[in-house]
C-alpha cells in the first residue's frame, strides 16, 4: 500500500481516536483502506 497524504491523514485521525503510536496508526489506516478497496473483510494481525 503506497503511503499517500490521504493515508497519513487517516492514520493521524486514527492515532488520536484510538491512542495509537505512529506506525501502528499507519498499519491500521493501510488495512482499512485496503479493506475498502477490495470490498471484503480484512483481518490484521500484528505483534511486537
Amino acid at each position: 500500500m503506497p503511503v499517500t497524504e490521504a493515508l497519513v491523514e487517516r492514520a493521524e485521525a486514527l492515532a488520536w481516536e484510538h491512542g495509537l503510536r505512529g506506525y501502528d496508526a499507519v498499519q491500521l489506516a493501510s488495512a482499512l483502506t485496503w479493506q475498502e478497496s477490495v470490498g471484503e473483510e480484512i483481518v490484521l494481525a500484528t505483534f511486537d
